[in-house]
């Protein structure tokens, strides 16, 4: 009888020490995925932020395209223009014409 309270309270020692490792072993595992998740995160937040900041510059860039097509069309009128697209296609190989 004494034998068996020395074997179940070894047995229940050891279970609690394996419990404590698997717990451990749990943390550093949810520890490891805060820390990608955080990195994923940052990662995302980064881009979405260099999008916008394209998207935008995409914008200031189309406004003054069109305010200088603006100030060419008013000071020059619209038909040196044609003449020189058709100046343009003669200079280049067809190949860049498409």
């Amino acid at each position: 009888m004494v034998a068996d309270l020395d074997h179940n309270k070894r047995l229940y020692k050891d279970s609690v020490e394996e419990n404590g490792r698997l717990e451990a072993r749990i943390q550093a595992f949810a520890i490891n995925a805060q820390s990608e998740q955080d990195v994923l995160s940052g990662e995302v937040k980064r881009r979405e932020e260099t999008i916008a900041r394209l998207k935008m510059e995409a914008m200031n860039l189309n406004e003054v395209n069109s305010r200088c097509e603006e100030k060419v069309h008013s000071a020059f009128g619209h038909g040196i223009f044609s003449f020189i697209y058709q100046r343009k296609l003669m200079f280049y190989p067809t190949s860049f014409n498409k």
